[in-house]
């Protein structure tokens, strides 16, 4: 899993690192430099994309979502 930061400015590689073992132990972070948000059509943050193994998006929320939606819908995918 990663979180990918579109704030170049504010969210430097250390604090994407400081956040992720803060809150995210084992995820992948990093800034948009592979301009994932443009590939994905990401036009609102928060957006929470959840991708499956060949690329396609399984599910999009903008805005903050509930930690048991997203893990009902990630469960979903390995089924």
């Amino acid at each position: 899993m990663a979180i990918v930061s579109v704030d170049p400015t504010g969210d430097t590689d250390s604090v994407l690192r400081k956040h992720r073992d803060q809150n995210l132990m084992g995820w992948i972070a990093m800034g948009d430099k592979a301009q994932v948000s443009e590939a994905y059509s990401v036009e609102f943050t928060p957006t929470i994309l959840i991708i499956d193994k060949n690329g396609y998006i399984q599910y999009q929320h903008v805005d903050l979502t509930e930690s048991t939606i997203l893990i009902k819908e990630v469960d979903g995918l390995t089924e």
